[in-house]
């Protein structure tokens, strides 16, 4: 529906800062449906300000193209996350989930409770709590994005009847049974992200939408413990609550949810803290945030005019067009629909052609942010802080980012709009009166317009005026009543006890240390001397080197000590049962294994691929955290792929190619995966192969939804993926075997439309094929040049 673009102020005073630009794409700017509804979201959104709510500042028009001026945040959505977890089937940790929806409950709670400027509620919904909603940024800050089908009291738009609006699997009951919705709505689709977090599963999804919508609307949902059994009763119990299937048996705000959150989190030893998150992102996308840091140096560099057009002209050549090619650094600034003749005034072109309708964000606003540590590297705990102060005062003369521009709103006439309620550029300025301009930095993509100053005193001037004599009247009072106490001299408080924290670290340039995510101290040897007794999250930063987190705690008057080397290589500790044929790896380099059981390596600090294989047995893979302090210890074990269990119980027998191995549940061992069998349980029998080979474990009730098959209905499958060896999925499914697949060792596939991966650590690479019955297939492939 739109494109959103990198974005910054020309000549800015930081060159590092951005922001995003979401613009409709040409095809719907003549939608008025559309128009409205995403005039809804930027008036809506711009009135919310909250650390896990992505903050957006202004909504404008520029020509013909509607964009929304918001808050740029650097990292992944919880899908990339969901993804990266199930490609290394694995699951996150219950803390780092639980602190994810900790978050997402904080804002959450604040978006319901939200009222306008009189105390009225907004009676905001989302209607679209889903991973793709979700941004984790690098330095672990956990938003909430995309009101675009948000329901709202104060709507101009309304849902039709019989509509539903919002992602099927992360729906609710009461919408799928057409009720009114209200906020808990929502809290059921956090209830819904918060399972599939825990579980590495999707909680609703069947094989149609109208299945899906069927499994939502009487839901039976099985507790996350039966898939992950680290889960604690605790944290059970919170989701289970928020999965209710009636609204009133759920948490009736988010906020509870967040208690209920931080209480757990607070209980770990130690508390999960926010660093912990950032160390986690930035290492499992650790290529993902590379590319940002190189990005962000490339683009730091355009700061005129002259430099975007620059950028355009070596991607288009002169001249060139962008109708039907996508520009992923930059575009150009007038690519709308005309472009200022040569010598036209820039401010008076882009204030005839840009309406900002709600919100907006001064120079002096985003000057606020200029002496921010950068957002890849650093927090901005402390500059919230500032930026707080400095929102929250009372205005001088113009707007804040907190609070929309009066001026602009009830100044334009019927005639100045037009019937997507937007203002038309030219006669909204005609119907402005007595109003200044000031300079206002041009955008990258967009133009952010001038900003009116009101003049007189009207009835919210004398308002002030009686406001500050008050004021005045009070600070005398007090002054009086200070003076007064101070003449009693009482005695001095006692100082609050305090604790000393001495940090020593190697390499000693560069490092800066960082305690609850705010930098206390740069370089090495530090002292930070004005702790309160009590735990703290401790992180080392280098430039070079991967963050380094520790709890320590300290008590009132002592010193506490950390000492780390960031740079030394650590032991790590390799352990394997001997089989014939075992291969080991480190970081794709084989490791000797000939006669021996384990293995003592020094590795740097940071993540590390372990990976085994051996024939008759499932590859092995696994990411080490290779810390200073921890154990880094990994024990290799491989699991036979010749064996499928048939779990469960049944009255009948389990029978494979004739042979009867009693009732289950039965292990099948030394199957041969150039064969295809032939399995029975009661009424059920059919041909296997693969994929179902692959299973390794089917549930006895389940057998009968086995697709039946002959022998005649499989194809047979060779692959080769050049030098490198790949984990070979059909289906998803594992195969448990490796690439090279040739010769006699090709494999029974059930014919059809295929999907083909191959995986190794974090690499996947997917193919579609078509199998046909009776018939070899070979795929060839060097997947080195696929990557």
């Amino acid at each position: 529906m739109a494109e959103v673009f990198r974005a910054k102020p020309l000549g800015a005073p930081d060159p590092n800062r951005y922001f995003a630009l979401k613009r409709i794409l040409p095809h719907l700017a003549e939608d008025e449906d559309f128009i409205r509804m995403f005039i809804d979201e930027a008036r809506l959104t711009v009135q919310l300000r909250h650390p896990n709510v992505v903050q957006n500042f202004e909504l404008g028009k520029f020509q013909s193209s509607f964009y929304i001026l918001m808050e740029f945040v650097a990292g992944q959505d919880l899908l990339a996350l969901q993804k990266l977890v199930r490609r290394q089937n694995t699951i996150l940790s219950v803390d780092m989930a639980c602190h994810i929806l900790h978050e997402i409950a904080c804002g959450m709670d604040y978006v319901h409770r939200k009222t306008d400027e009189n105390g009225n509620p907004l009676n905001i919904i989302h209607r679209d709590i889903s991973p793709q909603n979700v941004l984790v940024s690098w330095d672990g800050q956990v938003k909430v994005i995309d009101f675009g089908i948000a329901k709202a009291a104060s709507q101009s738009t309304r849902t039709q009847v019989g509509v539903l609006k919002g992602k099927f699997g992360y729906m609710s009951p009461d919408q799928v049974r057409g009720h009114d919705i209200d906020h808990r709505s929502d809290i059921f689709a956090m209830g819904t992200l918060f399972w599939e977090l825990l579980t590495n599963q999707r909680l609703f999804r069947g094989e149609s939408q109208i299945e899906t919508m069927r499994l939502i609307r009487d839901p039976q949902i099985d507790s996350p413990c039966l898939y992950n059994p680290k889960v604690p009763p605790q944290v059970e119990a919170i989701v289970m609550r928020a999965l209710a299937a009636e609204r009133e048996d759920r948490y009736q705000w988010a906020g509870e949810m967040a208690a209920d959150l931080k209480a757990y989190l607070t209980q770990q030893k130690p508390p999960y803290h926010r660093s912990q998150l950032t160390t986690w992102m930035r290492s499992a996308f650790a290529e993902e945030y590379d590319a940002e840091k190189q990005k962000r140096e490339r683009f730091r560099r355009i700061n005129t005019a002259d430099d975007v057009r620059q950028v355009f002209s070596q991607n288009y050549g002169p001249g060139g067009a962008d109708g039907d090619v996508e520009l992923e650094e930059a575009t150009q600034i007038w690519d709308v629909d005309e472009a200022p003749d040569e010598g036209v005034d820039l401010d008076a072109f882009v204030a005839n052609h840009t309406v900002v309708q709600a919100g907006g964000l001064e120079l002096s606003d985003y000057e606020a942010w200029a002496d921010a540590p950068d957002t890849i590297d650093e927090t901005r705990d402390e500059v919230d802080a500032r930026l707080d102060e400095v929102l929250s005062a009372e205005p001088t003369g113009r707007h804040t980012m907190a609070s929309p521009r009066p001026a602009l709103r009830p100044s334009f006439d019927a005639e100045a709009t037009d019937v997507t309620g937007v203002a038309n550029p030219q006669r909204a300025l005609a119907a402005i009166q007595n109003t200044g301009t000031r300079e206002s930095p041009l955008l990258a993509g967009a133009a952010p317009a001038a900003a009116p100053v009101s003049s007189g005193l009207d009835a919210g001037t004398r308002r002030r005026i009686v406001a500050a004599f008050v004021t005045v009247l009070a600070v005398a009072l007090l002054g009086t009543a200070a003076l007064y106490l101070m003449m009693r001299t009482p005695p001095e408080p006692a100082a609050p006890p305090t604790a000393t924290l001495d940090v020593q670290v190697a390499p000693a340039q560069g490092v800066s240390v960082w305690i609850d995510g705010v930098e206390r101290a740069q370089g090495s040897p530090a002292t930070i001397a004005d702790l309160a007794p009590g735990t703290y999250a401790v992180e080392l930063r280098h430039p070079e080197f991967e963050p380094l987190v520790r709890s320590i705690t300290v008590g009132a008057d002592e010193r506490a000590e950390l000492r780390a080397d960031l740079a030394a290589d650590l032991e790590v500790q390799l352990s394997w049962q001997q089989i014939d044929g075992l291969r080991v790896f480190v970081n794709t380099q084989e490791v000797s294994v000939r006669e021996r059981s384990d293995a003592l390596l020094g590795l740097p600090r940071g993540r590390h691929l372990i990976e085994a294989l051996a024939p008759g047995h499932k590859p092995f893979s696994h990411h080490l955290i290779a810390e200073i302090g921890a154990e880094n210890r990994v024990e290799i074990a491989l699991e036979p792929s010749d064996r499928l269990l048939i779990a469960g119980e049944s009255a009948h027998e389990v029978v494979l190619n004739g042979r009867s191995y009693g009732p289950p549940p039965v292990v099948l061992t030394d199957l041969s995966p150039e064969r295809v069998y032939t399995l029975e349980l009661g009424t059920f029998k059919s041909a296997i192969g693969f994929p179902e080979l692959g299973l390794g474990r089917i549930e006895s009730d389940a057998v009968h939804e086995l697709p039946v098959r002959d022998s005649d209905d499989y194809g047979w499958l060779s692959v080769d993926t050049g030098e490198d060896w790949w984990s070979v999925y059909i289906d998803d499914i594992n195969t448990g075997l490796v690439t090279p697949i040739e010769g006699d060792a090709r494999i029974p596939v059930a014919a059809g439309q295929r999907t083909l991966s191959f995986r190794r650590g974090d690499r996947q690479v997917d193919f579609n094929i078509e199998l046909r019955a009776g018939e070899g297939t070979g795929f060839r492939r060097d997947l080195r040049f696929e990557l």
